[in-house]
């Protein structure tokens, strides 16, 4: 039966679910959000960004 995906396709795409999947649940743990809050002068300032644990001692690198 055809699905709209040669077979060759559907077995590539199954893999790189698979990786994708793998990779995910292994490093998920380690993905943070980082939220600050300051309140200055000119009013409340604040941001939100994402990073990953690099270190067994808590260094994040973060995308900001």
């Amino acid at each position: 039966m055809f699905d709209g995906l040669y077979q060759p396709d559907a077995v590539a795409l199954d893999a790189y679910s698979e990786a994708v999947s793998s990779v995910a649940a292994r490093v998920g743990p380690a993905v943070v959000r980082v939220d600050t809050h300051q309140d200055t002068p000119r009013g409340p300032r604040g941001g939100t960004c994402s990073g990953v644990i690099v270190s067994h001692d808590g260094l994040i690198l973060t995308n900001s």
